[in-house]
């Protein structure tokens, strides 16, 4: 089967690029002007997807050819894609890193589905030489489709113009350009940034991503090029017949307990479960369930608190 899917692919150059405030703010300019985007992450992540969901109102979709098959992976994102306008996909680290051979890397993920790739740059202490990159990871490997890049953390007017001037001689389009902006910065801990479930700005902050993003971006030129993405080919994506309900799990959700796969939930309940969400934090006692499901997180962040909630700690042990 044939999907047309408007699509592009947010990549780097490596880790903390800002990609993920860049993707953010995407989904949330489009969000604003009415667009149903639907977001992706290349890779087993669970922090960026939140701030994703925040920002598109839509829950965020991993894509990773590590734990599902290469070839599964086109109908699982067309599946997803079901009533939106456009997927944007986040990668991960940089555009070529992944495991042995490339495996599962933002350009392989790329290539499987076709899409357009967009390279986030940090320019920041960076003249001419940000075009010499740029040049450099679109010429590595010609079946990625290298659309353009975004400059982010420009240090002024005459800076920006400089590194435009230099990825025009390159032939390099530039679709945005962010200057250095301390309240975009995400905030961060020693494993990566703090998940969106314990930010207690994260609505305000991405708000401010999304003002950011609409202002230096060129989102027009962005959907044009979103829409040019080839015709996509998969099988349909069919769990078969929905089981009849026969049992319900209780799924600990708030701030210490916030990573899940949606299509994990999503292939529970197709099985026969109820999931029936509570808060080993904050409830006093279990509700009625059959089983428990406690996804990751940072628990480690909440302890004392765990430990202070020896109504709940009783409840589970009863249980």
């Amino acid at each position: 089967m044939r999907y047309s899917i408007p699509r592009l692919v947010i990549a780097a150059t490596q880790s903390g690029s800002g990609k993920t405030t860049i993707a953010t703010g995407l989904l949330s300019a489009l969000r604003e002007q009415g667009i149903a985007v639907q977001s992706f992450k290349v890779g087993p992540d669970y922090i960026d997807p939140g701030y994703h969901a925040m920002a598109s109102g839509r829950p965020a979709h991993n894509l990773d050819s590590w734990l599902v098959p290469e070839q599964v992976l086109p109908k699982l994102f067309a599946k997803a894609m079901d009533g939106s306008d456009i997927a944007v996909i986040e990668g991960v680290m940089g555009l070529y890193d992944g495991g042995r051979e490339g495996i599962s890397s933002t350009a392989s993920i790329a290539k499987l589905l076709k899409a357009p790739v967009v390279l986030v740059l940090d320019v920041k202490s960076m003249g001419a030489s940000a075009a010499a990159i740029a040049q450099g990871f679109r010429d590595y490997d010609h079946e990625v489709d290298f659309a353009g890049v975004i400059l982010n953390r420009l240090g002024s007017a005459t800076h920006e113009e400089m590194i435009r001037g230099a990825m025009k001689d390159a032939g390099i389009r530039v679709l945005g350009a962010l200057h250095r902006d301390d309240s975009l910065k995400m905030p961060e801990r020693h494993l990566g940034l703090v998940p969106a479930a314990e930010n207690e700005r994260e609505r305000e902050a991405i708000e401010s991503m999304g003002t950011a993003v609409a202002k230096s971006l060129d989102i027009e030129a962005i959907l044009h090029l979103a829409c040019l993405a080839p015709e996509l080919e998969a099988e349909p994506f069919d769990l078969g017949q929905v089981a009849e309900h026969s049992c319900r799990i209780g799924i600990a959700r708030d701030e210490a307990f916030s990573f899940y796969y949606p299509a994990s939930l999503v292939v529970l309940e197709h099985e026969g479960a109820v999931l029936v969400p509570f808060s080993p934090l904050h409830d006093a006692e279990l509700p009625d369930v059959d089983g428990l499901f406690l996804g990751g997180g940072f628990p480690e962040m909440f302890a004392a608190k765990l430990q202070e909630n020896a109504a709940m700690r009783a409840s589970i042990k009863k249980a």
